[in-house]
């Protein structure tokens, strides 16, 4: 009984941290990539925001301009990630 408890209580634990997903915001005027991505302390950069991602994470661009000066290109998307921008 209790090594089949202690299965499913394993299968639990691997769902939920499969499903585990982060939310980093981008912000180019207010930024900084020395931040941790949160809305309050956003990173500057897509570029750095996209070596923080993983697969299922969402990047929210805020407005302003993303110049070519805090931005390498080519900018590699993460594999399943959620984008979306914070303009209406």
């Amino acid at each position: 009984m209790n090594l089949r408890l202690l299965s499913i209580l394993f299968v639990f634990a691997c769902a939920s941290s499969l499903s585990a997903q982060t939310t980093f915001f981008v912000d180019p005027v207010g930024g900084s990539d020395g931040a941790d991505g949160s809305q309050a302390t956003p990173f500057e950069s897509l570029t750095f925001a996209m070596t923080q991602a993983t697969a299922g994470d969402t990047v929210t661009l805020l407005a302003g301009t993303y110049s070519t000066v805090n931005e390498t290109f080519p900018i590699l998307l993460v594999p399943a990630l959620q984008s979306k921008s914070a303009l209406p």
